[in-house]
């Protein structure tokens, strides 16, 4: 037992050397391997723990910065080809934590325990709107599989929320919405609107959304004008749906 012991102990400490004098580029090249959109800059430290001046990632070829990186990486995941790392993005106000790690037989990429602070503006060149407000999105799990997201859990939170209709800014108050995969590769979220300090906002929500793999924006669900609800809100409603006997419009959107 001794030796085995011994012997054991040995082969971590082999391994802990080694990696300690790895430079920190491979690390980013195993990431950038499994994260097609995923680049970094100005490189520093070892394998072990680094950091990074600048990163970004890319989504559907538009550039998200995220700003300085550093990262620890938990070793005894390497035993099992799954390597695991902590790691910490800022940006100004904008701020990431997270665990990740990478299956490098099956270049499956799950993320546990994530926190992303952000500004709703930075959305924009998805959403094609002007946002404002600040988002809160805590992920439990996420799996992402063949660049396809197999498995999501997560909740957000998007205070003081507002969008520009190319006039004005119009409140929406304060949402909330509970974030799971679709099974088919995509994004369904459930939204609902929150109350702040016991005052209701200016329209009362609730709503699925879902943005299948292939594209698109799948809305369905029921929104309310309230009291305070700017009247370009119910303007737009009017519009686009049509209202039922309490005031209340059945969302049915497909684009």
């Amino acid at each position: 037992m001794k030796r085995r012991t011994w012997i054991f102990t040995g082969i971590i400490v082999w391994l802990v050397l080694v990696i300690t004098a790895i430079p920190a580029v491979w690390a980013m090249y195993i990431v950038q391997s499994a994260v097609p959109g995923w680049r970094a800059d100005s490189i520093s430290g070892n394998f072990w723990q680094g950091r990074a001046e600048n990163s970004q990632l890319n989504i559907d070829g538009k550039p998200l910065d995220l700003g300085s990186l550093q990262w620890r990486l938990q070793p005894l995941g390497l035993l099992w080809l799954r390597p695991c790392v902590s790691f910490t993005t800022t940006l100004d106000s904008q701020t990431t934590q997270a665990q990740a790690c990478v299956s490098l037989l099956s270049q499956t990429v799950t993320l546990h325990d994530a926190h992303v602070s952000l500004n709703a503006a930075l959305l924009e060149p998805w959403i094609a709107l002007q946002l404002a407000g600040d988002i809160d999105l805590r992920i439990r799990s996420l799996e992402l599989s063949d660049n396809a997201l197999s498995r999501l859990d997560g909740a957000l939170q998007w205070r003081r929320a507002q969008a520009h209709n190319s006039l004005a800014w119009i409140s929406l108050g304060n949402l909330q919405a509970r974030l799971s995969d679709d099974q088919a590769g995509g994004l369904a979220s459930q939204w609902q609107d929150i109350q702040a300090s016991g005052e209701e906002g200016p329209v009362a929500m609730d709503m699925k959304v879902q943005l299948p793999v292939d594209g698109g924006v799948i809305a369905l669900g029921n929104v309310t004008p309230r009291g305070s609800a700017a009247p370009e809100i119910t303007q737009i409603l009017q519009t686009l749906f049509e209202s039922d006997a309490k005031g209340g419009y059945r969302i049915s959107w497909r684009g």
